[in-house]
This record gives structure tokens, C-alpha cells and sequence, in this order.
């Protein structure tokens, strides 16, 4: 008895849907092959598991989004500039102040309370109006 014939994988396939970050359940249904199969096929190349081979060829998938990432970045895509300032060079949009810091002198604020009645405001012209609140 010699069994059944032996699966055999589309190793290009395999790899390429690893690049896309396809689970090793989604990859055996694209091949029409158990998991278990899968995990065998790959442990006969000399990789430990699926999870080492899929490392090594997702790696190949994020360097790819990195590249064109890069590419947008690099054509003025101010969104991906952005998110390169902030995941590469640790950028960011919020200020942070830092409290303990000994130098820092709090800033003086000032409040000037004029006591006069202000003129009524259906008495002034709009340009009257604008000076009045610039004053306030």
C-alpha cells in the first residue's frame, strides 16, 4: 500500500500571502489543504513551524508597505509625513509640558479692571465696536 499522493503547495503562493499577512487558516483554504497540512509542507523546507516561515515572509510584506509609505511621504503626502514624523522620529502633534522641571518661571498674567462705565454699544459704529472689544 503506498497511500495517498502527497500534497504538494504552490510555494510562491504560500510566501505571497504571507507577505499579505494572511493567517495560516486563510492560506490552507486558498490552497484547498488542511491547516495540519500546511504546517507539514512548511516543516519540510527546515523551518520549525508555519509561525517561523510566516515571520520571515510577512517581514517581506511590511517592508513593502514601508517602501511605498515612504514613496507617498517623499511625493508630499502630508498625511503619511505625519505618521512617518510620528512612528519613525517619535513627532507629535500634542505639547507636552513638563511640571517638574525647576526653570520653568509660571507665566504673569495681568487683569485690567476698568471701573468706568463702558459707552453703550447701539451708541458706537461697528469701527468704535471693534475698538472697544480690542480693549477688553
Amino acid at each position: 500500500m503506498t497511500g495517498r499522493p502527497k500534497i504538494k503547495l504552490d510555494l510562491a503562493v504560500v510566501k505571497k500571502l504571507c507577505q499579505l499577512h494572511c493567517t495560516g487558516e486563510e492560506i490552507a483554504s486558498v490552497l484547498d489543504v488542511s491547516y495540519d497540512t500546511l504546517e507539514r509542507r512548511i516543516k519540510e523546507l527546515g523551518y520549525n513551524n508555519f509561525a517561523e516561515f510566516f515571520a520571515r515572509f510577512s517581514a517581506e510584506g511590511k517592508i513593502s508597505i514601508r517602501r511605498k509609505q515612504y514613496e507617498l511621504a517623499m511625493q508630499g503626502n502630508v498625511h503619511m509625513l505625519k505618521q512617518l514624523g510620528t512612528s519613525w522620529l517619535g513627532q507629535s502633534d500634542k505639547q507636552q509640558i513638563d511640571m517638574f522641571t525647576k526653570d520653568v518661571t509660571p507665566p504673569v498674567i495681568k487683569f485690567v479692571v476698568n471701573f468706568s462705565e463702558p459707552p453703550a454699544m447701539s451708541d458706537l459704529s461697528a469701527d468704535e465696536i471693534d475698538k472697544t472689544l480690542d480693549k477688553l
